[in-house]
């Protein structure tokens, strides 16, 4: 049975006076910016009392007055702040209001608020100033000697290191007039204003979202120094390499080491964090909702099942294969590609297989190889060539061994699991609920505790209208990964 709550919303903002509340939408998705906006109407319009023409006119030339002042706000960098509050479940959303709307007719009034959330201010990070830094320092070692165990760690670090460069090597930089290098200075400046919302990224990153992989914990010291070098470097391409905006750079970074944002909601982070891709595969948390309404989907169409990921690294090589002009019986190996499959052991063999490059952060010197061969083919006969060919051939089926194996095979069994699950979708409206943050997997159940399916919680909208005449309210769950009723993928 649907229960019944008083729900109270209010609306605050110095531009919003005289106003009336209509209704708040309130969005929150993952690999997203939160967005709200509210409607709201004159608690005395500007024109009552007067004719439709006459009303008409006074609410336009009132109206494009309001809009030059948000206009002088939004270039002055003093867009106004809104808040809205919705009681009595405590949830809170500010935002600075952006692309106001005002539709004015003869009988038709409307006004609606677009409000953008402060996580937006990272954007104005520029970290393509850092690319002559990037040059002038040896990016080869200089962090050769840190060890970490979270990219996000090691993002933060990199950016402080860059700022506290910075005043050095602008000095040592040419520029083509002093106006190339005020410009590059005040960017600088601008972005050590903005740099505390994203190192607040990177910490909660590192501590709600655990180790990026968990093999790099278990890297002797000696080989997890090669990595962290090489993860440095693929940070500093993504940052240094374009003029793009930081939150889609950060966004990149995440999918480049499988990795997803949680959007910021108050009573859970104030600028949002990265989770492993992992975290889609979960246990679910426990979900009972009163339903009103689902949209089951499967956007699969082809009846062939994802059977493996197989993630190829460089071939092992054979060196002094054919000295002193004798017959190369190596020549005919085949592929001596290093690899890594998820699952071994695939139940069905008519299945459509995914390869996927090594990713980019892995250095071959921590996978790859060479064989010397000890015995010449000269020194064979025809039986003892075809033999040493066999048994060599089976010697270089070199699957990826040794701790870099841990986390080639999590980059394997995590791209399979999210991948074969991907096409099951499931759109849920319930009764308003603030309790819920995407970025989790839940065990979605009815009212009455029917178990429903488990998925991985996409996306959630919040929808209040009518609370000037007749009150609706309502909240929209997206899930993608779903399991329907405890399906489980074969392993």
């Amino acid at each position: 049975m649907v229960k019944l709550v008083p729900i109270q919303v209010s609306v605050t903002g110095a531009g919003l006076d005289n106003k009336v509340v209509d209704g708040v939408f309130i969005s929150y998705d993952v690999d997203n910016i939160p967005s709200a906006a509210a409607t709201i109407h004159e608690a005395t319009p500007a024109g009552e009392g007067k004719s439709k023409t006459e009303n008409r006119r006074v609410l336009v030339s009132a109206e494009a007055e309001k809009m030059k002042q948000f206009q002088a706000a939004a270039f002055n960098g003093s867009s106004e702040k809104v808040s809205i509050k919705v009681d009595p479940f405590g949830h809170g959303y500010t935002g600075s209001i952006l692309g106001p709307q005002r539709k004015v007719f003869s009988s038709y009034y409307q006004n609606a608020v677009q409000l953008v959330h402060a996580l937006q201010e990272a954007n104005s990070y520029l970290p393509h100033i850092y690319a002559l830094s990037y040059v002038k320092t040896n990016e080869q070692t200089e962090f050769v000697n840190e060890t970490y165990t979270n990219v996000f760690s090691m993002l933060k670090k990199l950016l402080e290191k860059r700022h506290e460069d910075f005043d050095a090597l602008i000095r040592a930089t040419s520029f083509k007039d002093a106006v190339s290098k005020k410009n590059i200075e005040q960017i600088h400046a601008n972005n050590l204003t903005v740099f505390p919302i994203i190192a607040k990224i990177c910490d909660d990153s590192a501590s709600k979202g655990g180790n990026t992989y968990e093999g790099f914990a278990d890297l002797p010291e000696e080989s997890k120094r090669v990595i962290n070098t090489s993860i440095f470097n693929t940070l500093k391409s993504y940052l240094f390499s374009t003029q793009g905006q930081m939150l889609p750079i950060l966004l990149e970074i995440g999918r480049a080491f499988q990795s997803f944002f949680v959007p910021p909601i108050t009573s859970d982070s104030e600028y949002g964090y990265f989770k492993s891709n992992r975290e889609r595969l979960a246990d679910g948390l426990a979900l009972p909702l009163e339903i009103t309404g689902t949209t089951f989907t499967s956007s699969k169409l082809d009846n062939r099942p994802l059977q493996q990921v197989i993630v190829a690294g460089q071939p092992v090589s054979v060196t002094n294969a054919n000295s002193g002009g004798s017959e190369n019986i190596y020549a005919f190996l085949g592929d001596n590609t290093t690899y890594m499959v998820y699952p071994e052991n695939p139940p069905k063999e008519n299945g459509n297989n995914m390869p996927l490059p090594i990713p980019e952060w892995i250095p071959a010197s921590l996978y790859t190889g060479s064989i010397t061969p000890v015995v010449q083919s000269r020194e064979l006969d025809i039986n003892k060539r075809s033999e040493k060919r066999s048994e060599l051939s089976e010697s270089l089926k070199n699957k990826l061994t040794g701790p870099i194996s841990n986390i080639v095979k999590e980059f394997a069994e995590t791209a399979y699991k999210t991948t074969a699950l991907a096409s099951y979708s499931a759109l849920v409206n319930c009764t308003l609920n603030f309790s819920i943050i995407p970025g989790q997997t839940y065990n979605v159940s009815d009212e009455d505790g029917n178990a429903l399916f488990s998925g991985f919680l996409q996306g959630i909208n919040h929808n209040i209208s009518g609370l000037s005449s007749s009150l609706s309210a309502s909240t929209t769950l997206s899930f993608n990964s779903v399991k329907f009723t405890n399906f489980q993928p074969p392993t």
